[in-house]
């Protein structure tokens, strides 16, 4: 069927696509470094002008039919964007409304293709101010993901079949959004006409070997970077870089860094045993010999026990703390905290792993109330710690850093930005 499909694809439509991919190289050489990466095939049998996979985009005959030059390379672009940005991939890892999240994405993809004179959008295609109506926030500060909540938040519900009307399963709203009907619908201004394969699992990257996901965003990334450097004023990457992914380490390395910094036991100076130079005749004096310190470095690991703390989350999370206080030699001392400290232990060399340690002290996980984070800091510092890492969900009372020598990481599951501290979003 495949090989059917691709023969009676004619080298005169293929010569088409190539003048429009040509053509958008001409007029913005920047964005033409991401497009070299992005091929575009043509699958007659799509009743849409276009369509987007993981790693390739795919133009109709109603594109090669229908559309002016104008069009047919705004229809490219926007579906290479959705390449660029990710968007089949972070589709596949969040519980979103396939329909609804690709309305959230096509409407501020348009709205950057809308500012380029060179470009014409299809009539009738998704925009921003039409969709999102009653925000004074201009489309720029938007992210698709916050659209995509607005949306689902704030498009009228109906339980009548109607053009254009989103049937949306109750399990993609919060708990208390959630209607007590079944075939709830969300009504947008206009019918929609999805872009996006998020069945397709070919290879990416010209035929190579597949990347996990996290591997190629930031393959991704490393791209967008490069050709935004060559980027000119008013160019298409400028308009549309509001909308690229923010460039995000993985959290396990960020946390593993941070830990590596703060455990290294730097030496000190020995002033009863002459140094290597000194017996080696280096230099004519006496210098001190450098030896590890006499006490192990100490961390201390508070848990936020005023909300529930996810399992898997926190299982992966000691995972890696454990890790590396084995590689350090680290004293490690546990707390649970909510308003105050109300467990502490001492993590012992027998054998048992951090996760162990956990469960057979469940009161440290345990708590209510409001969250102070100041007890667990003060608690940490008189403990001599050189590390404090607090896993938390950053909505408390910060107060001040008891003793500025101490590091601090926030573990954190959400959003909020500490006064202090170098933040490592887990789970992200």
């Amino acid at each position: 069927m495949e090989a059917a499909k691709q023969n009676a694809v004619t080298p005169a439509m293929r010569k088409v696509v190539e003048n429009v991919r040509n053509y958008i190289i001409l007029r913005d050489k920047a964005f033409a470094e991401l497009l070299i990466w992005v091929p575009t095939d043509i699958d007659l049998e799509s009743p849409y002008y276009g369509y987007a996979t993981r790693s390739k985009t795919y133009v109709s005959r109603k594109f090669l039919e229908e559309l002016t030059l104008p069009q047919q390379a705004a229809v490219i672009v926007h579906e290479v964007m959705h390449v660029v940005c990710q968007h089949v991939n972070a589709m596949r890892r969040g519980h979103y409304h396939p329909l609804l999240a690709n309305i959230a994405q096509d409407a501020l993809i348009n709205e950057a293709i809308g500012q380029q004179s060179w470009l014409q959008l299809v009539e009738g295609c998704v925009r921003f101010r039409e969709w999102v109506k009653g925000s004074n926030r201009p489309w720029e500060q938007w992210t698709w993901q916050q659209v995509y909540w607005w949306l689902l938040e704030n498009l009228p519900r109906t339980n009548k079949p109607q053009p254009g009307a989103i049937p949306v399963d109750p399990s993609y709203f919060p708990p208390e959004m959630r209607g007590s009907k079944s075939g709830e619908r969300l009504q947008g201004p206009t019918p929609f006409q999805p872009d996006l394969d998020l069945s397709s699992d070919e290879d990416g990257e010209g035929g190579a070997e597949r990347h996990t996901d996290e591997v190629q965003e930031r393959v991704w990334q490393q791209r967008l970077q490069r050709a935004l450097q060559g980027d000119k004023p008013g160019g298409l990457l400028r308009s549309i870089a509001p909308l690229l992914p923010s460039a995000q380490t993985p959290w396990r390395q960020v946390l593993r860094k941070a830990l590596q910094k703060a455990l290294t036991r730097r030496r000190v100076e020995d002033w009863t045993r002459p140094g290597r130079r000194t017996l080696a005749k280096v230099v004519p004096y006496f210098e001190p010999a450098q030896v590890p310190p006499p006490s192990l470095p100490v961390v201390t690991v508070v848990f936020d026990t005023s909300g529930s703390i996810d399992d898997e989350t926190l299982k992966v999370f000691a995972a890696e703390v454990e890790q590396i206080r084995r590689q350090y030699q680290a004293e490690v001392y546990l707390l649970g905290c909510d308003a105050a400290v109300h467990g502490e232990t001492r993590i012992r060399n027998d054998g048992r792993s951090l996760w162990q340690h956990l469960q057979t002290r469940p009161n440290l996980l345990k708590g209510g109330g409001g969250t102070d984070f100041r007890p667990a800091l003060q608690r940490a510092a008189e403990l001599g710690s050189r590390l404090c890492i607090y896993f938390t969900d950053l909505e408390g009372t910060f107060g001040e850093l008891p003793r500025k020598s101490m590091r601090v990481v926030w573990a954190a599951t959400t959003d909020i930005q500490p006064p202090f501290g170098e933040v490592v979003r887990i789970g992200g």
